[in-house]
């Protein structure tokens, strides 16, 4: 849980490290049941007034085997990427169409060879370079260092790109290992600058970025993948076209989908960065290609159809056209229809990557752990043989799965958080009851309760065993692992407590005292280890709890709700969600607001067959009509 400065007096106190990134309760697990030693209060307030400096913040960052895993793989990334764009050569500057802003002088002696019967060669000898013919009647022009190569203001034709690409390749054999060595060293070092303060960013600020390591590779694996493609597909293409859009716009658009579009934005920035760098070597090109991926990525945030994409594809089209346009105007070029066709191109491409990711989607997300809004939609038909089993064995679980999935879906987007995830989760969290429905409340007939006869631990291990039992349902049927871990942390290491006080009691009627281990009445846990198991686990409690009571007026609801909240902070149960104190707050309202928006009072029909006509300016409805079947 994050520090929020709360000025709420009524919250119970809390400590943490100085830097505000954590915070605990005080409150821990007897040492019977968590083995965790309870901190004395002297230990709680020198946590939470230490001060850390940068120094010893840094160091216990590299001590954090993730972070260090974090660090390794960014710096093989960016190595993989450098020498996927041969990163110790200098690019080639120039292509076809293009018109200098300046004389193009030849920088070291070589000669051209040329056939005289290629198309477009010109028979005059007023070209710049001295002109011989060989044996073969091809024509070989040699050229001194100094020689005007292009003039100013010269279109570049396709023999003036070949001349000048003869003298760069010309001017590359001659360097020597420690140049390419050099600006390898320059290129890695500055896209390493840029990854990793990116990667400080996103860790500090961006929650929805992968969690595992395994995700983590898998994204880095994509980027250096998307440099290697579109450094193939610009190596095809000789007259300037950015046929590199593709790759890049794919990987722009399925991290976007997959987590953030401000995740998206900030690799996408690191990917064109490290391809301009090796290839264009033009500000300009990075900025078309930041600013088209930056006009699809915002609006696939929140993607729950596949037709949006189509329409995002469109926009970006617009956005790719205009920005060619542009581009070629401030570097001088005259709008030609050569420059109509590389923009016309460049909407095109744009167009195709969003009919690309339609098809690429589904192979990406599995591999890499990944779960889509769209794939969401599809989990949470009704049809899904899960659900529709539980529909059929534990009708009324169902039912309080719907109830809990619109009450957390609404919490989740009142804090920013996935609210469709939660609600899907919800749909599944208590799955594992269709294995025993008969031994929980809602699925039991009136004064038919099997616990009777049953002991308090054995009826508790019967309780926690859904968890576990809904875990194996949904691996068996191939559910997402965001899915399962929502199942698996949605009572983290909650107290059975109504079992727990009837053993207590049996306890102290036996002569054995007041003290008993917690231990045996504890869910298994993990604790919740996102926001969204949080919501979940605090939106499942508060239902189950306001249906049990017995006159759900507006303020019981909302005392229920409020002491099962401060009871599960005191417990811990928040510690390891990321939730903070605000965001609690928050939570809590829109939990109470839907509980009292599902248990607002109706209006009694026959009250309103009885009133008199004329009461209250209405007038008496008809009688009711009996269905036909009943006659």
């Amino acid at each position: 849980m994050n520090v929020q400065n709360s000025q709420r007096p009524n919250r119970p106190s809390v400590s943490g490290p100085s830097s505000g990134s954590e915070i605990k309760t005080g409150v821990s697990q007897n040492p019977g049941s968590s083995g965790v030693r309870r901190r004395t209060r002297a230990e709680r307030v020198a946590a939470h007034f230490t001060y850390y400096g940068l120094f010893q913040q840094i160091l216990d960052g590299f001590r954090n085997v993730k972070i260090r895993k974090q660090i390794f793989m960014v710096a093989l990334s960016t190595l993989a990427m450098c020498i996927a764009t041969q990163a110790w050569t200098p690019p080639f500057p120039f292509s076809e169409y293009d018109m200098p802003d300046r004389d193009i002088v030849c920088r070291v002696a070589f000669t051209f060879r040329e056939s005289v019967s290629t198309p477009g060669t010109p028979i005059d000898d007023d070209l710049p370079g001295v002109l011989a013919v060989d044996g073969n009647g091809e024509r070989i022009r040699s050229y001194d260092p100094g020689t005007v190569l292009v003039k100013a203001g010269q279109v570049l034709a396709r023999r003036e790109v070949r001349v000048l690409h003869a003298e760069y390749l010309a001017m590359m054999s001659q360097r020597t290992g420690n140049e390419n060595i050099s600006r390898f060293c320059g290129v890695y070092f500055l896209t390493l600058a840029l990854f990793f303060l990116a990667s400080v960013f996103l860790h500090r600020r961006e929650r929805r970025r992968p969690q595992t390591t395994r995700g983590t590779a898998c994204l880095y694996s994509l980027m250096v993948l998307t440099v290697i493609a579109g450094t193939i597909l610009h190596g095809l293409v000789t007259n300037g076209a950015n046929l590199e859009l593709i790759p890049i716009l794919l990987f722009a658009q399925g991290v976007a989908i997959a987590f953030s579009w401000e995740l998206a934005l900030i690799l996408t920035a690191i990917i064109s960065f490290a391809f301009v760098l090796s290839q264009a070597n033009s500000i300009f090109t990075m900025v078309l290609l930041v600013g088209v991926s930056a006009s699809v990525v915002i609006h696939l945030g929140r993607l729950r159809s596949r037709t949006k994409l189509v329409a995002v594809g469109s926009f970006g089209a617009v956005i790719a056209f205009l920005l060619t346009l542009f581009i070629q105007m401030t570097e001088g070029q005259e709008i030609s229809r050569i420059i109509l066709t590389y923009a016309i191109l460049n909407a095109f491409w744009t167009c195709v990557t969003a009919f690309l990711m339609t098809g690429l989607l589904p192979f990406i997300e599995r591999p890499c752990g990944i779960l889509t809004d769209m794939s969401l939609v599809e989990l949470g038909d009704p049809t899904h043989p899960l659900l529709h089993e539980q529909l059929r064995r534990a009708p009324a679980t169902y039912s309080h799965s719907l109830q809990v999935a619109s009450i957390a879906e609404t919490a989740a987007e009142a804090i920013g958080a996935r609210g469709l995830l939660v609600r899907v989760g919800a749909y599944f969290h208590d799955i594992g009851k269709i294995l025993n429905p008969e031994y929980f409340t809602e699925n039991q007939q009136a004064g038919q309760n099997v616990h009777d006869h049953l002991e308090p631990r054995m009826s508790t291990l019967v309780i926690v065993a859904h968890v576990k039992d809904g875990i194996d349902l949904v691996r068996q049927h191939r559910v997402p692992q965001p899915i399962v871990d929502l199942v698996e942390q949605h009572h983290g290491t909650s107290l059975v407590s109504f079992f727990h006080t009837i053993a207590a009691k049996q306890s102290r009627d036996q002569g054995h005292g007041a003290t008993l281990d917690e231990g045996s009445f504890r869910y298994p846990g993990p604790k919740p280890q996102s926001k969204e198991a949080g919501i979940l686990m605090l939106a499942d409690a508060a239902e189950s709890a306001c249906r049990s009571l017995r006159e759900p007026t507006p303020g019981k609801i909302e005392a229920m709700v409020r002491h099962l909240s401060e009871d599960k902070l005191k417990d811990g149960q928040f510690d390891e969600s990321g939730l903070t104190l605000q965001e609690l707050r928050t939570i809590e309202n829109s939990i109470i607001k839907s509980i009292l928006a599902m248990r607002h009072n109706r209006i009694s029909y026959q009250e309103m067959s009885e009133r008199k006509p004329g009461d209250s300016g209405e007038t008496k409805p008809p009688p009711p009509r009996e269905p036909a079947e009943s006659k």
